[in-house]
């Protein structure tokens, strides 16, 4: 991508979300909910493990024991949140996010101007 879009892009990113089509915004703004089962599973699975793991750790430390059910529990939630669009069907915040600059981007190759992607200039 042209690094002139690059740069508007960083700067006007927010805005740009807001003011797109709308089955493009609707999607982004889908993809953090947890509005499925399988979304919910993807996020109370990881808690639920460390709930179970913590009394079978027999360690003398107990900051030892709560550091690895930490390091387990959030291990499992990132790998819940990659696995979780395929899950769900949904399409997770950076591909959605991807769709919604790409589009932006065509509409700048189209015209060559920044200022035909101003909306809130209209």
């Amino acid at each position: 991508m042209d690094k002139e879009f690059e740069d508007y892009w960083n700067l006007h990113q927010r805005h740009l979300i807001l003011s797109a089509p709308e089955k493009l915004r609707s999607e982004y703004m889908e993809a953090g909910r947890l509005d499925s089962p399988a979304d919910w599973v993807c996020f109370i699975l990881p808690v639920g493990v460390g709930i179970l793991l913590q009394p079978l750790l027999r360690f003398t430390s107990e900051i030892l024991s709560w550091a690895i059910v930490l390091v387990v529990v959030v291990v499992l939630f990132v790998l819940m949140q990659m696995i979780k669009p395929y899950i769900s069907k949904k399409k997770t915040e950076a591909e959605a996010l991807e769709e919604i600059k790409n589009y932006y981007y065509e509409r700048y190759k189209k015209t060559g101007k920044l200022d035909t992607l101003e909306p809130w200039n209209d």
